[in-house]
């Protein structure tokens, strides 16, 4: 699973897990190199109109070549069809000053994401999260 080879991101078997049951039932996109997936991505309806980004991961090797933005194109596209007005992502808040987050943000904020809230405490009770959202 791609997941496990992201420590840096995903380094908490549970959520794996959680991530892996909840993904069975959830729209996703994937991206092959050969008959090996590089990256996936799923989508998660919160509320009418919204679609939240469940969950995207693409191996750390094969990070910056375009599969992540190839990715959320896929899901942009498929929710523009569905007619969905908002997509939304939550990563780890800006104040928790983490190098491998910092990236995850900047990789969003290129794709049209706006920060709309840093809320803290949101993980475990210790993590802030940072919502960012995407007009469609």
């Amino acid at each position: 699973m791609i997941l496990k080879e992201l420590p840096q991101w995903f380094g908490i078997s549970e959520a794996i897990e959680k991530y892996a049951i909840e993904a069975e039932h959830l729209p996703m996109f994937g991206k092959l190199i050969g008959s090996s997936y590089a990256g996936f991505l799923t989508l998660k309806s919160v509320h009418p109109g919204v679609t939240e980004i469940h969950v995207i991961g693409v191996l750390a090797e094969l990070r910056r070549q375009g599969i992540g933005s190839e990715l959320i194109d896929a899901a942009i596209a498929f929710e523009r069809q569905r007619g969905t007005g908002l997509l939304t992502v939550k990563t780890l808040g800006i104040s928790e000053n983490d190098p491998y987050y910092a990236e995850t943000r900047a990789f969003y904020s290129a794709m049209g994401f706006l920060a709309v809230e840093e809320i803290p405490n949101y993980w475990n009770g210790t993590h802030a999260m940072l919502l960012m959202a995407k007009p469609l």
